[in-house]
């Protein structure tokens, strides 16, 4: 059986659930984009290499440049990574933006 125990953690829990609070923690959305209360979700690519490194984070949906450099950011920021593995990682992860 395959679990998130067998992946990469952050923070050491579960990393759909512990990304996503960081995402929540470290975002800062774009001026223009509230202003107008643009939202959306850009789909983001990385892998977390074997010393728990986060690394080539790439946009694989985009939806507006200014969501796509914060998604960029904030994922760059990402602190080291636990229960890393031999080889890289690769994640795919929602990053989305609402105004509320």
């Amino acid at each position: 059986m395959f679990g998130w125990r067998d992946t990469p953690s952050f923070r050491n829990e579960d990393p759909a659930l512990s990304i996503r609070m960081f995402i929540k923690e470290e975002q800062f959305y774009p001026p223009f984009e509230k202003l107008f209360k643009i939202e959306g979700r850009v789909i983001a690519r990385f892998s977390i290499d074997q010393s728990g490194q986060m690394c080539n984070p790439e946009i694989a949906d985009s939806i507006n440049k200014n969501f796509d450099k914060e998604a960029i950011r904030i994922l760059s920021s990402s602190p080291v990574w636990a229960n890393t593995k031999e080889k890289c990682t690769m994640f795919t992860f929602p990053v989305g933006f609402s105004s509320e």
